[in-house]
């Protein structure tokens, strides 16, 4: 009996043994990225050995380890993560089984990500990864070992550009195109707004014109463009950075504490709201008190409605600057003008 049990105990430990040494063919790495909307294999488990592990015949894996968690604050790894999706969109598009157009060698594409620092994916301590993102490409009939790493410089598109141009290199190719997404919302704003432009010059050409001289239109214009600038939203267009993140408790991060070269996409509607608010008192207070006046035929009446109306304005402005010197001391520790609270005056 005990020995019926040892020879069954040997024969698990041998197939347990295959089975973790079992390697990926081209055609089951195609399954496995038809598996996936992006077209992307997982590497997040165990299993990145035997995806990396050959034989793979004619297959290059390019891989990606990036960090989107929160915690490790990686920029680059937020801004390049789409366009390595659409790396990989681009090339099935043009080469839907993953095969080069003279069908001798394949492409796909693999990422591991680490989405909370206290667990990172197993390939990460494997390859002893100590920066992200980092780019690696696996050659064919090659080991875990056998790949080329990628350099990961030059800003914005120059990251996918100088990327493609080392797989094209290395695989001997020059077929790798990549074609950037359609941005319909803009394509449908532009045309309604041109047909809308279009057709009141040609049948309202006059009243548009006296419009278009309008002063407070053109003050309007300027403060929200002041006001989009100032909040961020050409960094946004820029970097494209995530609306938010998670903290460690689970909760919903805005702000991107101690940062003042990055920022969360939500911060930027944050601020302009701020602005505008603040805008929005500063007129009322300067331009709209003066011109209670006229709704009241007695001085003494107006001036009564004048002072509280002055006082609440002016007690709201102080209130949203406090938040936004609160909200620049996040970012900058050493911001040296935060403002009290009103709290602070009232119990102390």
């Amino acid at each position: 009996m005990a020995n019926c049990k040892s020879i069954f105990l040997v024969l698990f430990l041998t197939l347990f043994q295959v089975l973790s040494t079992f390697a990926y063919s081209d055609k089951q790495l195609l399954k496995a990225s038809s598996k996936t909307s992006n077209k992307i294999i997982s590497l997040q488990d165990q299993k990145f050995e035997q995806i990396l592990r050959g034989p793979r015949e004619n297959s290059y894996i390019l891989l990606l380890l990036t960090a989107t968690s929160p915690n490790v604050n990686c920029a680059n790894c937020l801004e390049f993560e789409p366009m390595f999706a659409n790396m990989a969109a681009s090339w099935f598009q043009d080469h839907p089984d993953g095969k080069t157009l003279d069908g001798t060698k394949n492409l796909f594409f693999a990422k591991a990500d680490v989405k909370d620092t206290n667990n990172l994916p197993p390939i990460f301590t494997y390859y002893e990864i100590t920066h992200v993102p980092r780019i690696m490409l696996f050659t064919p009939n090659g080991s875990t070992k056998d790949f080329q790493s990628i350099n990961f410089d030059g800003e914005g598109k120059e990251h996918v550009t100088r990327t493609i141009d080392a797989v094209q290199r290395y695989m001997e190719i020059n077929e790798f195109a990549y074609h950037e997404p359609i941005d319909w919302a803009s394509v449908i704003i532009t045309s309604i707004s041109a047909f809308v432009i279009i057709f009141v010059a040609k049948r309202h050409g006059d009243i548009l014109l006296k419009v278009l001289k309008m002063r407070l239109l053109w003050g309007i214009g300027c403060v929200a463009f002041i006001i989009l600038m100032l909040g961020g939203f050409m960094f946004n267009q820029i970097k494209h950075p995530q609306l938010a993140g998670v903290g460690k408790d689970g909760g919903i991060l805005y702000f991107l504490e101690r940062e003042t070269q990055n920022q969360f996409a939500i911060e930027t509607q944050v601020l302009g709201v701020i602005y505008g608010l603040f805008s929005i008192l500063v007129v009322g207070l300067t331009m709209g008190v003066p011109k209670i006046d006229y709704f009241y035929s007695k001085p003494d009446d107006a001036t009564k409605v004048k002072a509280g109306v002055s006082i609440i304005l002016a007690i709201a402005i102080y209130m949203v600057f406090t938040g936004l010197t609160n909200i620049f001391k996040m970012k900058n520790v050493g911001y040296p003008y935060p403002l009290r609270s009103l709290t602070q005056f009232l119990f102390h």
